[in-house]
């Protein structure tokens, strides 16, 4: 009878360690696939490993397979692409989990079943970008065409209008601008502290200008529209008129 349970507890421990070996190996299988997260990685890879001691005893089954992880989508905004423009900047990419269900058996009857979930390749997050940056359709009188014109921002101004003259500028006007330019249609004042000279702005009603003069009168949201005669200035309809003023990008 010594010599038969000898020959049993021999024959167990061989089992143990050939399941012990298939176990690793399959393991081993699962991480080098999901680490390359190759297509192989992707599929469900499935082992099981069972430990029976006798018929009416304890036996576990482990079970374990991969879960693919959804990455998430991160939203950025950006005021270097136009407003209903976007792009992506980061593809995103699925991650990898491995899951391990341990079902626990006593007497043939399922006696508790456990799960644990291992991170194998983290997600990457996709990043798209959306622009901001506001656009206006401007029309030009001359050539009566369109284009979409890009700003910054946009004020609200009271408009007035003036001409290089000595009724509008004072008996010392000479012509030309406080920054130096010469005087004319596309020329305006401002108030410096609301729009540095040199600005290029679109004034609705007006059109393209640059900001190059300023006036004593001309404080706030104030702007002066130059015209090339005082005619032209009384008949633009710019008598204290308030209009958007587009600060352009």
């Amino acid at each position: 009878m010594f010599k038969n349970f000898a020959k049993c507890a021999v024959l167990m421990a061989s089992t143990i360690t050939a399941l012990s070996t298939t176990t690793y190996a399959a393991e081993n299988a699962f991480v080098e696939s999901s680490v390359n997260y190759t297509a192989e990685a992707k599929s469900k890879i499935t082992y099981y490993q069972t430990n029976t001691v006798d018929s009416n005893a304890e036996k576990s089954e482990v079970k374990v397979s991969s879960k693919e992880v959804p990455y998430t989508t991160i939203t950025e905004q950006s005021n270097e692409l136009k407003k209903g423009t976007s792009k992506i900047t980061q593809n995103g990419e699925n991650g990898l989990n491995k899951v391990t269900e341990v079902t626990k058996y006593v007497n043939g009857e399922v006696a508790d079943v456990s799960f644990t979930e291992e991170v194998v390749v983290d997600p990457i997050a996709e990043i798209v970008v959306e622009g901001t940056k506001e656009a206006i359709v401007t029309t030009n009188k001359n050539s009566n065409t369109s284009k979409t014109v890009e700003y910054k921002k946009v004020l609200t101004m009271t408009a007035t209008a003036y001409c290089p003259c000595s009724e509008c500028c004072g008996p010392y006007a000479n012509g030309y601008t406080a920054n130096g330019m010469r005087a004319g249609y596309g020329v305006v004042a401002v108030d410096t502290k609301v729009i540095p000279l040199g600005t290029k702005l679109y004034v609705e009603g007006y059109g393209y200008c640059i900001a190059a003069d300023t006036g004593g009168a001309i404080k706030g949201n104030r702007i002066d529209l130059c015209y090339g005669s005082h005619e032209a200035a009384l008949n633009s309809g710019f008598g204290h008129k308030d209009v958007k003023v587009y600060v352009l990008a």
